[in-house]
């Protein structure tokens, strides 16, 4: 099976890398479209439909998973299935039924703060604790944190 991955400028980068260690694995063919904007999120299928150029021998158009709506206008121009992947590029080998990358280095997915400093969290914790220190006497460049 050929695939046709159709993304913006912002996740191109990372989706060539996924696809270069993940076809092999999977078994497919792929192409890459990269169309005319940064945030592939933003992409509607009728603006996709407009720009997408398909090349001979693809089976299937694979879009982001933020694209919802009526797929037809792509199925329509390109007379060919057009699926959803899914919503985190992170999450494409699963969709394919291999595995997916589970160590993001010293950032946690559950707990995104991990790899914060210190003093970010402090900072955070502060002002989590009561009113927005800039709205406090004349704001907060007159005032200093202290730790608890």
């Amino acid at each position: 099976m050929k695939y046709l991955f159709v993304t913006g400028k912002l996740a191109e980068p990372s989706l060539r890398h996924t696809l270069a260690e993940l076809a092999p694995r999977a078994g497919f063919d792929y192409d890459v479209a990269v169309l005319n904007i940064t945030v592939a999120a933003l992409m509607t299928p009728a603006w996709i439909a407009r720009r997408l150029e398909v090349p001979g021998g693809v089976e299937k158009i694979m879009l982001p998973g933020f694209c919802g709506g009526d797929l037809s206008p792509i199925q329509e121009k390109a007379a060919l299935p057009v699926e959803l992947g899914p919503k985190d590029l992170r999450d494409l080998p699963e969709h394919f039924g291999a595995k997916c990358q589970t160590d993001y280095g010293e950032y946690d997915i559950e707990n995104p703060r991990r790899g914060q400093s210190r003093a970010a969290n402090e900072f955070e914790r502060h002002s989590l604790d009561g009113p927005s220190l800039s709205g406090v006497r004349g704001g907060c460049h007159r005032h200093r944190l202290q730790p608890r």
